[in-house]
């Protein structure tokens, strides 16, 4: 999906709030033969790099492959320079999309009378007419632009196109949405239901009254047409939170009986389902566009959602977009499906992150802002998505997608996309190998005993890709050497999130991971993450439950933590707590030029409950029952 989609969508009364924000945005620069640096410098209002670029050979008439031209780009961001210099080098002010849109149209959606006025002295053809049968000052009135309306106004029927903006009256809008809520209150849905009709009839982009339209058909028991309204409510406004609020109302909106839904084709919902098995794999396509359109108009029954998953899923494992040559290779086929699940999530951010990896930037910012406009605000990859908007504005590669480090053992597919889904799992850096070895002594007085143990150990961490530090311990019982040495290793990523263990007992490894919001990582101050995982012991089988939340508190040299530190260290506060214990701080602290926590580089100290990178010579003290426990590093060794 990009602009011209939301276009075609406001003048259908479904305008989405963004897209002219998305529009003033800054594009990059290519080559100086690419068409795309012309709709850079039109969505900038760069009049001097239009004449240049166009002096270069560019053709000022080119197309994207929605059929927009620079001058449509210039004139829905409102940007007079650009247009002035577009029409100077012989822009076509009468150019048309596949579906009828023009220069004029996009100026009447911005309400930039100015552009209005240039566009109609170079001969703009104001009766032109979309393929949705909506002409210029039909956009100006559902744009709110009345200023237009005379300019943009034929000969003939003036106040015919004139009415909506009169019925529109603010007044007479928020009359009606005091009684409207009055019955609401009172429990008079079917009247509430009635009076919010009249308000978005008045008033199509009146978010609120879509949601409270919604919340009072399903109270009289319209289901469908309750989810119609919500939708209309997230396509009037897609964020903030009445946007939360009807997301919320829509998850929670029952289902009609499908048995009960008749349509046009003489079956009923449930007939289709019943029989839609069986049109695979030869009608895969059909199928899915239908059940696309079901999910969109009825909700999302389980038996149309595992059609779509069944189709697309197949689809999914073909479609690369990790580089140029693979995102080529792609596009078409996401283009292809995009057509039959037009609201498929992961198909738009397909489309966006292939067309970032060609150097489409301009249409990567589009397809970007048309998936953040229809998710919630809390979804895990909105910072992803956003840092890639500014990546693309920038002439930046995206951040390319992790691949998944070899473990030696198996995570689950849910526990890898919950990963990958998330700014922490995206943002965190590659490790540096370190390699520690340390002596410990542990003397134990007091409560009838007095001995000392001995310990030689070591810890040799290497990067194994994606953020994911490898931990292999190895500790030697110098009292006791005829003992077998003993050695564990343990997996994290993003700093903070345990992977699992391999120890002498068996692998204990992450099963769930939940919720995984936030990230640490860039580092900075105030910086959150926050999570629930699931762990499950090889050696008796039995699972963990944990719930995790850190924050940045503060930053400081890492050299003040141990000599042979550079870079930050910036402490790390975290709450951890268990199903068999309750909520506890605990402190570690992450350094910014090893990608390393001091949970990986130090030891715990049992009396700060936290972790610290000793010293030579660093102890602490510690009661064990009747006994005091002084734990001493007579040396401890970092090297890079």
């Amino acid at each position: 999906m990009n602009f011209k989609s939301i276009f075609r969508a406001f003048i259908s009364h479904l305008f989405v709030a963004f897209c002219s924000a998305l529009l003033f945005s800054s594009f990059a620069t290519g080559q100086s033969s690419d068409p795309s640096q012309l709709f850079s410098a039109a969505g900038k209002g760069d009049a001097i790099k239009i004449s240049q670029v166009v002096a270069a050979g560019v053709n000022v008439n080119a197309a994207d492959s929605d059929g927009w031209t620079a001058l449509m780009v210039a004139a829905s961001a409102g940007k007079l320079p650009a247009a002035q210099a577009l029409v100077k080098a012989g822009a076509n002010v009468n150019a048309t999309t596949g579906k009828g849109e023009t220069p004029l149209m996009a100026a009447a959606l911005s309400g930039n009378a100015a552009i209005v006025k240039l566009l109609l002295s170079e001969g703009a053809n104001k009766a032109a007419t979309s393929a949705q049968g909506l002409t210029a000052v039909d956009v100006a009135i559902r744009a709110k632009h009345p200023d237009l309306v005379k300019l943009l106004q034929p000969a003939q029927g003036a106040k015919a196109v004139a009415a909506p903006l009169a019925a529109a009256n603010p007044k007479k809008v928020e009359a009606k949405v005091d009684a409207a809520a009055s019955a609401f209150q009172a429990g008079r849905y079917a009247e509430a239901a009635g009076l919010f009709r009249e308000v978005v009839t008045l008033d199509p982009r009146h978010a609120l009254a879509w949601h409270f339209l919604g919340q009072s058909l399903e109270q009289t028991g319209d289901l469908i047409g309750a989810r119609k309204a919500y939708g209309l409510s997230l396509a009037t406004q897609s964020q903030g939170q009445v946007a939360d609020r009807t997301r919320q109302m829509l998850a929670k909106l029952p289902l009609p009986d499908p048995a009960r839904i008749a349509l046009p084709s003489g079956l009923t919902l449930l007939d289709w389902m019943n029989t839609a098995s069986r049109r695979l794999p030869a009608e895969s396509d059909a199928v899915l566009a239908e059940a696309s359109a079901y999910i969109d108009q009825f909700g999302p029954f389980p038996q149309l959602s595992q059609l779509q998953d069944q189709i697309l899923k197949d689809e999914f494992a073909a479609l690369k977009v990790d580089s140029a040559d693979a995102a080529r290779a792609s596009l078409p086929q996401i283009e292809r499906l995009k057509k039959m699940a037009p609201g498929n999530e992961r198909l738009i951010l397909l489309e966006a992150t292939g067309l970032h990896m060609t150097g489409n930037f301009t249409g990567a910012q589009k397809a970007y802002g048309i998936w953040l406009g229809s998710v919630p605000t809390g979804h895990p990859r909105r910072l992803i998505v956003a840092t890639n908007i500014q990546k693309a504005q920038r002439g930046e590669e995206p951040l390319k997608p992790k691949t998944r480090p070899q473990l030696p053992f198996q995570l689950s597919e849910e526990v890898w996309k919950a990963l990958e889904e998330s700014e922490a799992y995206a943002f965190a850096p590659e490790v540096k190998s370190v390699n520690i070895d340390y002596t410990q002594t542990d003397s134990f007085r007091g409560g009838g005993v007095n001995f000392d143990n001995n310990y030689t150990n070591s810890k040799r961490i290497r990067s194994l890709g994606s953020g994911v530090a490898a931990t292999e311990n190895s500790s030697i019982d110098e009292e006791h050497r005829n003992y077998p040495v003993s050695r564990y290793s343990s997996y994290s990523a993003a700093g903070m999130i345990f992977l699992g263990g391999v120890y002498s007992t068996g692998v204990t490894k992450l099963i769930r991971i939940n919720h995984l919001s936030g990230s640490l990582f860039p580092l900075r101050i105030g910086a959150r993450m926050s999570y629930e995982s699931a762990t499950r012991s090889g050696n008796d089988g039995s699972e963990h439950k944990y719930r995790v939340d850190c924050k940045i508190a503060s930053q400081e040299a890492a050299a003040t933590l141990n000599p042979k530190l550079t870079g930050n260290a910036y402490l790390c506060e975290c709450s951890i707590s268990s199903d068999s214990a309750a909520p506890a701080a605990s402190t570690t602290y992450i350094f910014d030029d090893l990608g390393l926590t001091a949970s990986d580089l130090g030891v715990i100290d049992i009396a700060k409950s936290g972790f610290v990178i000793p010293t030579p010579g660093y102890s602490f003290s510690f009661k064990v029952t009747d006994s005091t426990v002084t734990r001493t590093y007579p040396t401890y060794d970092i090297r890079f």
